[in-house]
Formats: structure tokens, sequence, C-alpha cells
């Protein structure tokens, strides 16, 4: 959706060319960036943390233990990841020397 919205935010910009001696070019990227800084920040508030995680915190939390239970077990039958696996160096080396990865 914001694709097919991005050429006409893009057109309406463009005709702030000369505000505040900026080309409108520049007032693209100004914008821009400017809703994606404030979406990133709104994100980090919105978006819960994993299930796993959740009843570490539980500062203000919305979920009780039987809803994490339960969120945990939907994702295992899902996709069998409700637990994630420790991050080590050699875990990410494996996959720095992933070639598909650096192709892509």
């Amino acid at each position: 959706m914001v694709g097919g919205f991005s050429a006409i935010l893009a057109y309406g910009l463009m005709q702030m060319h000369g505000i505040g001696g900026l080309a409108g070019w520049r007032w693209i990227f100004i914008i821009e960036g400017i809703i994606t800084v404030v979406l990133g920040l709104a994100a980090y508030f919105v978006i819960i943390d994993f299930p796993d995680k959740i009843l570490e915190k539980r500062n203000g939390n919305f979920l009780t233990a039987s809803d994490v239970e339960l969120l945990k077990a939907r994702i295992d039958r899902d996709r069998d990841d409700s637990v994630a696996d420790e991050m080590t160096w050699a875990k990410l080396g494996f996959h720095l020397c992933n070639w598909k990865l650096w192709v892509l």
C-alpha cells in the first residue's frame, strides 16, 4: 500500500520546492526520513517481545502466564520455534560465510 502512495507523496513533496531554500527532492528525503524515524520509535513501544521474554520483564505486561503459554503452543504448532536459540559467535560466523547472504 505504501508503494502505491509513494509517487503521490513524492509529487506533493516536490511542490515544496523553494520552501526554506531547499529543493523539492531534498524535502522528499527530509519528510520521509522523519516519518521513518517516528514509526521506528513508535514500533519500539507497540511491538510486543517474543513470548519467552515476556514473563521475564512483567513490568506492566498485559499478558498472563497462561496467555504466554498459549502463544508459545501456537507458535510451536505453526513453526516449531517458540523458544529462541542463543546467539553465539560460531552461529554468526556460519551465517556470515553463507554466499547466498552476500549475493542477495
